[in-house]
């Protein structure tokens, strides 16, 4: 837009309030920047927020330049913006693969569900076991118990001989001593 062009009148025009042909009430209750027009459309949002109108308008303007060259490359080569391809063949392989998901995700809650049944039947067994398991276990530990108290009666039992011989070694060597 060249400076001299009446869009460029239309433009200030939108800015300034005293230029503008908009009521002064109305005017005055809309905001002074873009944020409602912003949240309208995401893709804008990259450009930038909280902008002021004048450089919300030119930002628009490159936004929308570059949304016409997407465009322009899209119909002249058919390559789309996001480089995925969305041919009619793609989408039936993306359509294949998604059911094939689905039939295995439903076959897997089939073979669950019958080997819950299972489970549960073996979930009584499978409890009686766990019983025998920790009451044989329990034995075990009392085995140790009695095992560990013989051994220790018996150490007590030898430290007893132990000090009955040094008591008669010492006996005797009293007795030793008093016969001189």
């Amino acid at each position: 837009m060249a400076i001299g062009s009446p869009n460029i009148l239309y433009v200030t025009a939108s800015l300034n309030q005293y230029v503008s042909n908009i009521d002064h009430e109305i005017w005055r209750k809309s905001g002074t920047n873009t944020n409602i027009a912003e949240a309208a459309h995401v893709m804008v949002n990259k450009e930038g927020k909280q902008l002021s109108l004048l450089a919300a308008i030119l930002r628009g303007k490159r936004y929308d330049e570059r949304c016409y060259k997407t465009i322009d490359i899209h119909d002249k080569t058919g390559v789309p913006r996001t480089h995925q391809d969305k041919s009619e063949v793609k989408r039936m392989q993306i359509s294949i693969k998604r059911k094939e998901s689905h039939t295995r995700k439903y076959k897997r809650q089939e073979d669950s569900a019958s080997e819950n049944e299972e489970t549960i039947l073996s979930m009584t067994d499978h409890g009686k076991m766990l019983e025998l398991d920790i009451e044989e276990r329990k034995m075990r530990l009392r085995e140790r118990e009695i095992k560990a108290r013989t051994a220790e009666a018996e150490a007590r039992l030898i430290e007893a001989k132990a000090e009955e011989l040094e008591l008669e070694n010492q006996r005797k060597k009293y007795e030793n001593e008093m016969d001189k």
